[in-house]
């Protein structure tokens, strides 16, 4: 246990901060990072073709599933973004998209031009952990309206609380000079915002591979947005900034939806959200649309996809892998290990809960069908990049929360740990007896957020500890050790 000493020692007091927790697993030089590119209807990193079977994290930039809010969204702790890029970074997904932007009391935008910092702060931290980490992002600005004027406008990112700001109903919101220019200040000051975690601006960090334009615009059955509302927020993004405008309308498989696709000065990338609605397999429409906009000169991915049977997504991803018009595939959707320790839940329609990685046994908030889901997805990503499946990534670093007692004992868990092993010391600062086998083992913490936490049975009292935990993966690989905190019984 020499090595856990000097090794933990050296990153106690590093990991007091989530970017340094974050610049250790995976990182990316920023002087290699260069913008995704498209070309002919296919992504391109520096030459070489981008591809990408990955994951939504709805909770990314601002999260809704913390017990306590009444399901309101908070700012995420950097500590839980960082876990859930990690686990993206892991497994090769290479992207991941996030949820929109929103209007309202602690949300974006306040104002027809007033902005709140604490939640453009979340997102600095998810943009610069991202980069860290080589997750390309995918970010839409506005989500749909539901229900016409007369229904209500407050769920989160819903245009018509935007239309709000200027006092105009949901219906004017494409149309209305007022409204418009209210997008235009949310995407021009978005784009121009100096990320207070990295220095970098947005407009100009490539870590953004695409900015859509809203989430399942138009909804199922209503009507998409104006192709001149379209054109117009396209080309202001081009104005602000590099990365690449993805269309944000929903259309069910059908073509004629995407108004603006052969119009000049239009969206790089067109989207789908494939939910068996589309009149034939998902696996068979996703290639059917990808060469209908490859046709076009525009690139094409799987927005969303998901809540069915998980013998699908093996078909998804491999239609995806299979067919290089396909630029790529996000299921929906993943959640992440919580700072009060365990894991955030959400339920979904149709009795499926959202996704943790590596998958866990059916249980309050984990689906029956997670493990086999994660195990398309991590397949998948392997498939899309053309490596070899080598099994289950080796987890990254837990965070060993520094308020421990010996009886009350929690962490941050590790992207891709299965489970854990708790370790205890004695001795000084410098020189710490760790003894040949950890004090607690085979430990799991598949439960909600704030319902986790350990007992050291053996701790005697009026001494002093030392604690570290390591996570172990699904094949039994062992992680680094997490930090060392110190305890007074």
């Amino acid at each position: 246990m020499k090595s856990i000493i000097t090794y933990t020692l050296l990153l106690l007091g590093a990991l007091s901060t989530a970017t340094a927790q974050s610049s250790r697993t995976k990182t990316h030089a920023s002087s290699k990072w260069s913008f995704i590119t498209m070309k002919g209807g296919h992504l391109y990193d520096n030459g070489k073709k981008f591809r990408f079977n990955s994951v939504n994290i709805p909770n990314l930039i601002m999260l809704q599933d913390r017990p306590g809010t009444g399901g309101a969204w908070v700012p995420p702790d950097p500590r839980e973004q960082d876990d859930a890029l990690t686990t993206v970074a892991l497994m090769g997904g290479n992207a991941a998209r996030s949820y929109t932007l929103a209007a309202g009391d602690g949300r974006h935008m306040k104002g027809a031009n007033e902005f709140d910092e604490k939640a453009f702060v979340a997102m600095d931290y998810a943009i610069a952990i991202a980069r860290k980490r080589g997750v390309r992002l995918i970010i839409p600005f506005i989500n749909n309206h539901n229900g016409g004027d007369g229904a209500g406008v407050d769920g989160y990112g819903d245009y018509g609380g935007f239309a709000k700001l200027v006092g105009k109903p949901p219906s004017q919101f494409f149309t209305d000079g007022e409204c418009i220019k209210v997008m235009e200040n949310l995407i021009t000051h978005t784009l121009n915002r100096k990320n207070t975690v990295n220095g970098v601006r947005y407009g100009d960090d490539p870590t953004i591979l695409g900015w859509e334009l809203g989430n399942e615009l138009g909804g199922w059955d209503n009507e998409p947005p104006p192709a001149e509302w379209t054109v117009r927020m396209s080309q202001l993004i081009r104005k602000n900034s590099r990365s690449l405008v993805v269309d944000g309308t929903l259309i069910g498989g059908k073509t004629d939806r995407w108004y603006a696709i052969d119009r000049e000065g239009g969206p790089d990338i067109y989207t789908d959200h494939l939910y068996g609605m589309g009149g034939k397999p998902d696996e068979q429409l996703l290639v059917d649309l990808a060469n209908f906009c490859v046709g076009k000169g525009k690139a094409f991915f799987v927005g969303e996809f998901g809540l069915k049977n998980p013998e699908s997504y093996d078909a998804i991803y491999k239609a995806t892998a299979d067919n290089e018009n396909v630029a790529g595939a996000l299921i929906w959707s993943l959640r992440f290990h919580s700072y009060e320790g365990g894991w955030y839940h959400h339920s979904e329609d149709g009795g499926y809960w959202a996704y943790h990685a590596p998958g866990f046994d059916e249980s309050h908030g984990f689906s029956k069908e997670e493990r086999n889901t994660i195990e398309a997805m991590r397949k998948g990503a392997a498939r899309i990049n053309g490596v070899n499946d080598n099994g289950h990534p080796t987890p990254s670093r837990p965070y060993l929360r520094p308020d421990i007692k010996h009886d009350y004992i929690r962490f941050v868990g590790a992207a891709w740990g299965q489970k854990y092993s708790l370790w205890r010391a004695e001795g000084g600062d410098s020189s710490l007896n760790w003894g040949s086998a950890p004090v607690k083992s085979d430990i799991w913490d598949n439960v909600e957020s704030g319902q986790f936490s350990l007992k050291d049975d053996g701790a005697e009292g009026g001494k002093t500890y030392y604690y570290c935990v390591q996570a172990h993966n699904k094949d039994g690989k062992k992680g680094p050790f997490s930090n060392i905190v110190k305890v007074r019984t």
